[in-house]
């Protein structure tokens, strides 16, 4: 096995993994790009399969095969960006900051203003302002 240095890295001259393959290959069917769970869920593999392959094949080769197109907010991970992927040689775009102050005070605020009620409730019952029934214990 041969390997080449290109741009610091060590270029293998194996051949990509069909996992890979297969990724680029379902990219090329979604022009708007698809994120790591989705390709996972489109291809019916296991996520640290996918994550592997994906991370394997931009660290030997670089965003020669697929580049990072955006980022975009995902929920049910704690609000972190998830990368969306493209199909094609690129320039990855910057993953942005969310851990500002300002964004950090827009999300309290967002969840302040949803869970107002419960917030109230729990105040109220901390400050003994109101007695506890029976149905306090459904708001905590």
């Amino acid at each position: 096995m041969c390997a080449t240095k290109e741009q610091g890295r060590s270029v293998s001259k194996r051949r990509p993994s069909p996992t890979i393959d297969a990724v680029v290959a379902l990219l090329e069917h979604h022009p708007d790009g698809l994120t790591k769970d989705e390709i996972t869920l489109e291809m019916g593999k296991g996520e640290g399969a996918i994550e592997s392959s994906i991370r394997h094949e931009r660290y030997t080769y670089g965003p020669v095969r697929l580049h990072i197109a955006r980022w975009q907010r995902s929920t049910g991970k704690g609000g972190k960006p998830s990368a969306v992927y493209v199909a094609g040689p690129g320039v990855d775009v910057e993953r942005p900051s969310f851990s500002s102050v300002k964004d950090k005070r827009a999300r309290q605020a967002k969840y302040r203003a949803r869970h107002k009620a419960v917030i109230n409730a729990r105040l109220r019952v901390r400050r003994g302002t109101t007695t506890a029934n029976m149905f306090s214990q459904l708001i905590r």
